[in-house]
Order: C-alpha cells, then sequence, then structure tokens
C-alpha cells in the first residue's frame, strides 16, 4: 500500500509503502492469522514528541520488484487479525495517527487515478469509479455490450454523445458531414478553443478526439447518412436521431424499422416573440412492437420540408440543446432498464414557457 503518510525524526510528515505477503487459495486471500506482521519501505516512523514507535519489530531488508522495505513491524490484536483489510487498515491507523497531530488533512486515502489492466475489455481510458462507489455497476452493466450511433452532431447530438460516453457501452458512432464553425461552439459541451475554429475540422472528427481521452471507441463518419450509405448505421444496437433535415430524417426512421432497430429522434421548436423565447422539445422514441405513432394520424416525426427561411429562423439555445439531450438519454435509459420506467411513454414534449412535460403515446 502506497502513500502511507507517518513522522520522521525530525517531525515531518513523510510517505512510505507497506507490503504484506498474500497467501492465496485460488484466488481468495486466506486470513493472515498466522502472520501478523508488515513490512514498511521509508524511514523509521516516529510520534510527535520524537520517540521511535515501539510497532517497530526489526530492522530488515525485504526484497520486493522495485521496492526495498527497511522495517518490518509488529503490532497483533487479541485473536489475530480477521482479514487483510483489518491488518493494512490498523498498521496504516497506528502510523497516520501521528501524522494526524501535525497536518490534520495527512491521509494514505490519495484517491489515485486507476487505469485497466492492458488487457481489460473494457471501454474507458480510466476506470468507472463513480458506478463502483455508488453500487451500479450491475446496473450499468445492462449496456456494457452495445453499440450506439449518433446521426447530426449539432448542439443536442454532441451533448447526446455527452452523456453517453460515460455509459460502458462497447462503441459509439458519428455521423455528421459538417464543419465545426464558430457558431456550433456556442452551443456545444465545454468549450472550443479558438485554435480549432480556425482549423476548421469536421465536427465528428473533433468529438472524437476529444472524447476518446474517456472512451476507446467513439469512431468518427465525417459523412452525412444518405440512400448510398445508410445500411451502416444498422450495426448500431440503438440510433439517436439529431439532424434537422426531415426528409433525411424519414429515409433513416424508415430504414431502421425495416430493420428492427431502435431509435430516437429528438428536435426542437422554438421561436423568438416579444423579447423573449417560447417552444417546445421533443423526444420521439421508435422499438419494435411500437411505432405506428410515427406514422398515423399522430405525425410524430417531422419527415416533410421545412421552407429554406424557416429554418434559418430556427432558435438554437445552449441549455435547451442541453436538456433535450439529457431526455432522450433519460429515455434510452429506461428502454434498457437502467431507469426505472412507469410511463412507458414513445413521445413527449417539454414545454419551455410552462416548464410542464407531456408524456403520450404509452
Amino acid at each position: 500500500m502506497w502513500d502511507v503518510p507517518y513522522l520522521d525524526a525530525g517531525r515531518q510528515v513523510v510517505r512510505g509503502t507497506l507490503v504484506k505477503p498474500l497467501t492465496l487459495t485460488g484466488d481468495v486471500a486466506e486470513s493472515p492469522r498466522n502472520d501478523h506482521t508488515i513490512f514498511l519501505a521509508g524511514p523509521r516512523p516516529y510520534d510527535a514528541q520524537c520517540r521511535p514507535l515501539d510497532v517497530v519489530n526489526s530492522e530488515v531488508a525485504y526484497n520486493v520488484p522495485g521496492l526495498t522495505a527497511q522495517f518490518r513491524l509488529s503490532r497483533k490484536p487479541a485473536g489475530g487479525y480477521a482479514d487483510y483489510y483489518q491488518l493494512v487498515t490498523t498498521y496504516v491507523s497506528v502510523l497516520s495517527k501521528h501524522a494526524r497531530e501535525l497536518d490534520p488533512a495527512a491521509t494514505a486515502q490519495t484517491h489515485p487515478v486507476v487505469v485497466p489492466d492492458e488487457d481489460d475489455p473494457g471501454p474507458f481510458d480510466y476506470i468507472d469509479t463513480a458506478s463502483a462507489r455508488a453500487g451500479i455497476t450491475a446496473v450499468n452493466v445492462k449496456v456494457a455490450s452495445d453499440r450506439i450511433a449518433i446521426v447530426g452532431l449539432g448542439g443536442t447530438g454532441a451533448y447526446i454523445l455527452d452523456l453517453i460516453v460515460k455509459s460502458p457501452v462497447q462503441r459509439i458512432d458519428l455521423y455528421d458531414g459538417d464543419v465545426l464553425m464558430q457558431h456550433n461552439a456556442f452551443r456545444y459541451p465545454g468549450a472550443v478553443p479558438i485554435e480549432v475554429l480556425q482549423a476548421k475540422p469536421m465536427k465528428v472528427n473533433y468529438l472524437a478526439e476529444r472524447y476518446s481521452v474517456l472512451h476507446r471507441q467513439v469512431v468518427p463518419h465525417p459523412c452525412y447518412v444518405t440512400e448510398a450509405n445508410v445500411e451502416e448505421i444498422l450495426a448500431a444496437d440503438f440510433v439517436f436521431l439529431a439532424i434537422d433535415d426531415n426528409p433525411s430524417r424519414a429515409l433513416i426512421a424508415h430504414r431502421l424499422e425495416a430493420a428492427g432497430k431502435p431509435f430516437i429522434d429528438v428536435g426542437l421548436g422554438l421561436f423568438e416573440s416579444d423579447g423573449s423565447i417560447g417552444g417546445q422539445l421533443r423526444v420521439t422514441t421508435s422499438v419494435p412492437g411500437h411505432r405506428d405513432h410515427l406514422w398515423d394520424e399522430r405525425h410524430r416525426l417531422p419527415t416533410q420540408a421545412l421552407p429554406e427561411d424557416l429554418y434559418d429562423q430556427n432558435v438554437q439555445i445552449v441549455d435547451l440543446n442541453a436538456l433535450n439531450a439529457a431526455l432522450a438519454v433519460g429515455r434510452w435509459k429506461r428502454h434498457v432498464g437502467i431507469f426505472a420506467d412507469l410511463e412507458g411513454e414513445h413521445h413527449s414534449l417539454y414545454v419551455v414557457d410552462g416548464n410542464d412535460t407531456i408524456n403520450e403515446d404509452k
């Protein structure tokens, strides 16, 4: 165990390393009852009055790869130690309590960044300790083998990526044929450096590079999804559509349905009037066995081309882009069973001016 704080002869807080041989039966640790000692690599430990700690049993030279311990420590409770955890934490307490007399913040719990083993098949560049701390690892694993596609990486699509990338999905494919422009930066997660805007990268290339520091499989496809390449997205287990071209939305939706693929389509219908912005955020879900609401008299899926001047007036606000994405990802998590689903809605609207959410098509 690294970074154990204690005091040296000069009453300075130092950091030592505790070393203990581990006895295993198969992959299960045996009880350490037969050997209650542990080794310390570092200076001799002292208390706050500069007295050597009596926990030191002897001076030794105990070698392990890359490390040599100088002292054997001995502190045996009545009945011995029940397990290695009790043994190690006892010695940490014996050593560090004196360091805390001079530095109350001295602790062996340094919360280091934990990286996966080289052969770890997981998707992350560093281990998801948040799920482990919350005890929801078994819940999140429901999507561990899933492949996600996001079509359209404007404001809402970029936030969908920002949320999905923290889930342990196997792979995330990004489809968008646009260049990242200055106006996009004002509805993207985080802050886009000016040097990036000057370089004019493709949106998906920028996002894939940025999020690759967290997730190993964010794959950019710098192109629009058209009749020529729509078959590519059928490799995904779930698809998010965040596009503003209605005929393309219809093409993709029909092809996904024919392949039996579930998907969520999102949209913002906002307007400016009398100095304020109003409108609605839409999340429409299509899964096998529940698709009629897209095409019947309810017309939940916008598929008709809009006049160009109307599209040009479409308002995009970063907090509403983020909210639209959060509502969509939340619906996906209910669909896959990560979140509880009491409503089972397949079409929802968030109304901006009333702060209302309307669930329909259950």
